[in-house]
C-alpha cells in the first residue's frame, strides 16, 4: 500500500514537472518579465530621488561632449550615462520616467537568469526559482529604483555568461563574435566587468583549454571595440591608486553583512548557503556534464569573484553592495542549480518552496536609502529668515540638496553654485568655526546641514562662540541652527 502511494506521489510530481517544462520558454519569459515590472514598478517613485541619483541626472542634463568630458574624470564608463542622456531628452526630468531604465534592465536580468538556467538544467521550475529569488531580493528591488548602472551591469553579466557557454558548447563564428561584442559592452557599462572576463579565462584554462584560442579571438574583438575607452580606463586606475577611494577597508564581518542585504535577512542567507552546499554534495556525481560546466562557472562568480573583491579591498577598497551586486546574482542561480542536481524529485519541489517563501514574505516593495533631502528642506524652512545663510557639507551636496532646494538652479548646471551663493546657500567641504564665522557675522543665523558624524565634533566649538537654537537629525543629515549671541 505504502509502495503504491509513493509511486502515485512520484508520478504526480513527474507530471507536474513535465507540465511545467512543456510550456514554451517565451511564455515563461513574459511571465517573469511581467512579475518584475509589476512588483518593482508599483512604487517606482519611492524612495526620494537621492544618494547618487542626482549626480547621474546632473551629468545627463549637460551636452553630450560635456558628459563625456566629465566621465573622463569619473568612475563610470559612458554606456549607461549615455542611455540616461538620451532618455532624459525623450521624457524629461520626471523621477518615475527616469527610473524606467533601471526597472527594465532589472526585469531583463530576471528573464536572462530564467533563460540561461532553463537551458542548462532543463527545468522550468528551478529556473523560475532562481529568477524569483532575484526578483524578491530587497537590494535588487532598490537598485531597480535607482538611476545607476547596476541593473544593466547585472543583466549584461548574465548575458555574457550565457554567450560564454554558447562558445564552450560550439565555437562557431557567430558565438565568438557575440561574446566579444557583449564583453566589450559589459566593460563600457562598468570597469568591474573585468572580473567577468577573468572568470572566462580561468574557466577555459582550468577545464576547456581546447577553446582558449577561440576565447583569445573573441577577446581581440572586445579589445578593438573597447579601444576608444582604454585611455580613460587607465587614467581612472592611476587616479584611484594615487588618490585612494572613498570606501574603507572591509572587516571580515562585511562578508556576511553585505550578503544579508541581498537575501533580506541573515537567516535566509544561511538557508540559501546551506542549500548550495548540501545540494552540490548530494547531486554532483549524478549531475550532467552540461550542468557541471554551468555550476563551475557560477562558483567562479560566486563566491569566487565575491571573495576576490573582498580580499582585493585590502589594497583597493571595492567591497560595496553596488559593486558586488553582479556577483551575488549567481548565489541565486547556484541555489537553483544545487537543487536541480539533487536526484530526489520531491526534495527539489520542497526546497524550491523553502527558498522562495521566506524571500517572498520578507520582500519590501518600498525601498529606502540613507538620505531624505526633501524632508530636510521641509524641516529647516521654519528657521529660515530673510538674512539667514545655509551652509551644507560636503561641497558635492550642491547637487543632491540643490535638486530639492531650487530645481531651476539645479538645471542651470553651469551656474548652479553661483546661483545658490546669491541665494545665501553656501557649500563647504568640512565647515569649521573659521569658515562659518564670516557668514554668521553677516547674517546672524546660520543653518548647518552636515553629515551626521560631523555634528558632534563641531558642537563644542560652536557652543563656545554662538548659540545653538535647534538640532535635528534626519537619516544621515544632521541639522544645526546657530545664532550669534
Amino acid at each position: 500500500m505504502n509502495t503504491k502511494a509513493s509511486t502515485i506521489k512520484a508520478t504526480l510530481s513527474q507530471q507536474v514537472e513535465a507540465k511545467l517544462n512543456s510550456q514554451p520558454t517565451w511564455a515563461w519569459l513574459v511571465l517573469v518579465f511581467g512579475i518584475n515590472i509589476i512588483l518593482k514598478g508599483l512604487f517606482l517613485g519611492i524612495p526620494d530621488f537621492g544618494m547618487d541619483e542626482p549626480f547621474t541626472l546632473f551629468r545627463a542634463q549637460q551636452t553630450y561632449p560635456e558628459l563625456i568630458q566629465l566621465l573622463a574624470n569619473n568612475n563610470h564608463p559612458p554606456l549607461f550615462e549615455s542611455l540616461m542622456w538620451l532618455w532624459l531628452r525623450i521624457g524629461g526630468y520626471d523621477v518615475v520616467w527616469l527610473r524606467i531604465i533601471p526597472l527594465v534592465f532589472s526585469s531583463l536580468t530576471a528573464c536572462a537568469i530564467f533563460y540561461w538556467l532553463k537551458r542548462a538544467s532543463g527545468s522550468s521550475h528551478l529556473a523560475l526559482v532562481a529568477a524569483l529569488l532575484f526578483t524578491f531580493s530587497n537590494q535588487f528591488i532598490y537598485f531597480s529604483h535607482e538611476i545607476r548602472s547596476y541593473p544593466l551591469f547585472s543583466f549584461l553579466t548574465v548575458l555574457v555568461i550565457l554567450l560564454f557557454e554558447n562558445l564552450l558548447n560550439s565555437a562557431s563564428r557567430k558565438n565568438i563574435l557575440w561574446l566579444g561584442v557583449v564583453n566589450a559592452i559589459l566593460l563600457y557599462t562598468h570597469y568591474f566587468g573585468a572580473f567577468v572576463v577573468v572568470v572566462q579565462v580561468l574557466y577555459v584554462l582550468g577545464w576547456k583549454r581546447s577553446h582558449f584560442k577561440w576565447l583569445v579571438i573573441s577577446g581581440l574583438i572586445s579589445i578593438v571595440i573597447y579601444l576608444p575607452q582604454v585611455y580613460m580606463t587607465l587614467n581612472r586606475v592611476v587616479a584611484k591608486v594615487e588618490s585612494g577611494h572613498w570606501l574603507a577597508e572591509p572587516g571580515i564581518g562585511n562578508l556576511f553583512n553585505l550578503l544579508k542585504k541581498f537575501t533580506n535577512s541573515p537567516v535566509i542567507s544561511i538557508i540559501l548557503l546551506l542549500i548550495v552546499i548540501v545540494g552540490l554534495i548530494m547531486g554532483w556525481k549524478s549531475a550532467s556534464t552540461r550542468m557541471k560546466q554551468s555550476i563551475r562557472i557560477q562558483l567562479l562568480l560566486f563566491p569566487g569573484v565575491y571573495l576576490a573583491m573582498f580580499f582585493a579591498s585590502s589594497q583597493f577598497p571595492m567591497f560595496h553592495d553596488r559593486y558586488v551586486s553582479y556577483s551575488v546574482v549567481f548565489l541565486f542561480t547556484l541555489v537553483a542549480s544545487a537543487i536541480a542536481v539533487i536526484p530526489h524529485k520531491k526534495v527539489k519541489i520542497l526546497l524550491g518552496m523553502l527558498t522562495l517563501l521566506p524571500m517572498l514574505i520578507s520582500t519590501n516593495l518600498k525601498p529606502e536609502h540613507g538620505m531624505a533631502y526633501a524632508q530636510v528642506i521641509e524641516e529647516i524652512e521654519p528657521y529660515r529668515t530673510p538674512n539667514s545663510i545655509i551652509i551644507s557639507a560636503p561641497i558635492a551636496t550642491y547637487i543632491q540638496l540643490g535638486y530639492y532646494l531650487n530645481f531651476e538652479h539645479f538645471k542651470d548646471y553651469k551656474n548652479t553654485l553661483k546661483l545658490f551663493e546669491q541665494d545665501g546657500v553656501i557649500f563647504q567641504q568640512k565647515p569649521t568655526i573659521q569658515t562659518i564665522n564670516p557668514y554668521i557675522k553677516k547674517a546672524n543665523r546660520v543653518i548647518l546641514l552636515l553629515n551626521e558624524h560631523d555634528v558632534e565634533p563641531l558642537k563644542p566649538s560652536i557652543k563656545r562662540h554662538w548659540k545653538i537654537m535647534a538640532e535635528k537629525r534626519i537619516k544621515q543629515t544632521g541639522i544645526l541652527v546657530v545664532d550669534k549671541e
